[in-house]
């Protein structure tokens, strides 16, 4: 099981059951303790779960969103096939603005090489294309969403 889909099926499984053991999270996914302890670790620095000695309780609600650096891993075949389409559709010179969110993100890199104004209003979108010589970029002003870093707010949708 590849670890992306681990890490899903171990969030899941805690914010169903609200608290599981090491020992049950190995049995349920097929992984050793130790991996299911790293496992552990990861999800609780990015605040899906809360660790505890012999297992994990979870931070989510039923039905919240899980962390954007565990959705951007999901599904990223796609979302770079999706990305790869959207930039087919978009012509040298042409100003776009790159929504936030891990598909958008896919986006944001496949117009990396591209000689385009840019407007994301993702930082981590900022961030992929803060190197690219080709594009220039437009940063807008807006409140950060902690953990999603997307800009929102007045500013934002003013810019």
């Amino acid at each position: 099981m590849a670890s992306t889909d681990r890490l899903r099926q171990i969030t899941d499984a805690v914010r169903e059951a609200g608290r599981l053991g090491v020992a049950e999270l190995a049995r349920l996914t097929g992984a050793s303790e130790m991996t299911i302890r790293r496992d552990l670790e990861a999800l609780a620095e990015q605040g899906v779960l809360e660790r505890y000695r012999g297992g994990a309780r979870s931070l989510l609600l039923r039905g919240e969103e899980p962390p954007f650096a565990l959705r951007e891993q999901e599904g990223l075949a796609a979302k770079r096939r999706i990305a790869a389409a959207v930039a087919g559709l978009i012509a040298d010179g042409e100003s776009v603005v790159v929504d936030s969110g891990t598909t958008c993100l896919e986006v944001a890199r496949a117009l990396e090489h591209r000689r385009l104004t840019v407007m994301p209003l993702s930082l981590h979108a900022v961030n992929a294309l803060s190197a690219a010589p080709e594009v220039t970029l437009l940063v807008p002003g807006g409140r950060p969403r902690p953990g999603e870093l997307a800009l929102t707010g007045p500013l934002t949708t003013a810019s």
